[in-house]
C-alpha cells in the first residue's frame, strides 16, 4: 500500500515537469498574465539527468519529452502493478477488514505528510 499511496505523489511531480517542459504550466491556473506564459522550459532536474548525453541542440527538446512521457508510464505501470499485487495480498490475508485498511491508509498519510510538501514546493 506504501507505494500506492507514494507513486501518485512522484507522477504528479512529473506530470509538472511535463507540463513545464511542453510550455503548458500554467494553462489550467486561474491567474491572468500580460505576457506569454508558454514558454518550454524543462526543470534543471531534468536537464541534469539527461546531461551527459551528447546531443544536437535541436534534438534536446524530443528527448526530454520522451525521457518524462516514458518515466511518467513507468510509474504508472509501476502503479497499476502495485494495486494489483495489493488487491491479491489482501484477498488472501485472513482477518483483514476495511477497519485496517483505513488504519494503514492513515498511518501511510501522515508519514507521507512531508515527502508531499516537499514535493508541493517544489511544484509551486
Amino acid at each position: 500500500m506504501h507505494r500506492i499511496k507514494l507513486i501518485p505523489i512522484y507522477l504528479r511531480l512529473w506530470k509538472t515537469y511535463w507540463k513545464s517542459g511542453m510550455g503548458q504550466f500554467n494553462l489550467d491556473s486561474k491567474e491572468q498574465y500580460s505576457y506569454p506564459m508558454n514558454y518550454k522550459l524543462w526543470p534543471e532536474k531534468i536537464q541534469s539527468i539527461l546531461s551527459f548525453i551528447q546531443i544536437k541542440e535541436e534534438n534536446k527538446q524530443q528527448m526530454y519529452i520522451d525521457f518524462v512521457y516514458d518515466y511518467i508510464n513507468e510509474l504508472k505501470q509501476q502503479l497499476t502493478t502495485s494495486q494489483i499485487e495489493y488487491e491479491k495480498m489482501t484477498k488472501n490475508f485472513h482477518g483483514y477488514t476495511l477497519s485496517i485498511e483505513e488504519l494503514l491508509e492513515d498511518y501511510l498519510e501522515k508519514n507521507l505528510s512531508s515527502l508531499r510538501m516537499h514535493i508541493e514546493h517544489k511544484i509551486k
